[in-house]
């Protein structure tokens, strides 16, 4: 699993540095790959196919995971993944004041506060789509079933579903607006982080997150 890897080529400004870790969330938000499920018809992304970067709150800072309720995603995601892929996996690698850790962990407080209401919209519109995508997949396995489909028909059938899922998760998001949202909060708090951290620290941070 990728995560907390070192990165040689580091830019001598701290704005190239924030830029560069935003474009990776992005692309990483943007690399959907959906997962059809056939004993149980059902398809899904992992994380709300979102960079673990958005995902991302105090407790993953401070080692102290709590499962809220409200937060109804935390049942469609993966910890672990988050926990290696986070931001927070190289700010627990940093040696910092106790005043840091402090001014971090508030600050992440409000970062997951910010994200609350974009990340609930996105699994609202992914529970739709995903239910949507389901009621086909059935169909497609029915029509399997009656000999209506050839095993390669139901094949690609089963493809296009998943091809068709990522285009509509794609067209939502850019109706929505939702990824460019987030990306602004993370954006938000990376300036933060840069803020709290020294020049020497926000770069160890910077080549350990660059993958």
């Amino acid at each position: 699993m990728a995560g907390c890897e070192q990165n040689k080529n580091i830019p001598y400004s701290s704005e190239e540095k924030i830029d560069n870790l935003l474009h990776q969330a992005e692309t990483e938000s943007i690399a959907i790959l959906p997962i059809i499920t056939l004993s149980e018809p059902e398809i899904s992304v992992e994380n709300l196919s979102l960079s673990a970067d958005y995902l991302v709150k105090e407790e993953n800072f401070t080692g102290r995971i709590s499962y809220d309720l409200s937060d109804e995603w935390d049942a469609e995601c993966v910890e672990q993944i988050i926990e290696n892929k986070g931001f927070t996996c190289c700010l627990k690698k940093l040696k910092i004041t106790k005043n840091q850790y402090e001014e971090l962990c508030a600050t992440m407080r409000i970062y997951h506060s910010n994200q609350i209401p974009l990340l609930k919209n996105e699994f609202e519109s992914l529970q739709s789509l995903n239910d949507s995508t389901s009621a086909k997949i059935q169909s497609a396995i029915d029509s399997m079933q009656a000999k209506a489909y050839t095993k390669d028909q139901f094949l690609n059938a089963i493809d296009q579903l998943r091809k068709t899922y990522k285009e509509q998760l794609i067209t939502q998001r850019i109706a929505s607006k939702n990824l460019s949202r987030l990306s602004i909060q993370y954006r938000n708090i990376l300036n933060k982080i840069r803020s709290i951290l020294d020049e020497k620290q926000f770069s160890s941070f910077y080549r350990c997150h660059k993958k």
